[in-house]
């Protein structure tokens, strides 16, 4: 059996910019897949607090 798990970049960026900014993680936007979300805000929560970001996707 794989698991296949597809991250939607969008929910994942919104998320990530509400943890780098120090919002609440929760609620989630309703329009926005919940693991993209929670997995952006985890991030940028952890960039904020400044551990060092390496998603592959950013410079």
């Amino acid at each position: 059996m794989k698991i296949v798990l597809r991250i939607d970049p969008d929910a994942w960026r919104v998320g990530f910019e509400a943890g780098e900014t120090g919002r609440p993680m929760t609620p989630c936007p309703a329009s926005l897949d919940a693991l993209s979300y929670f997995s952006g805000w985890i991030e940028g929560e952890a960039k904020r607090q400044g551990y060092e970001y390496s998603a592959g996707t950013e410079g």
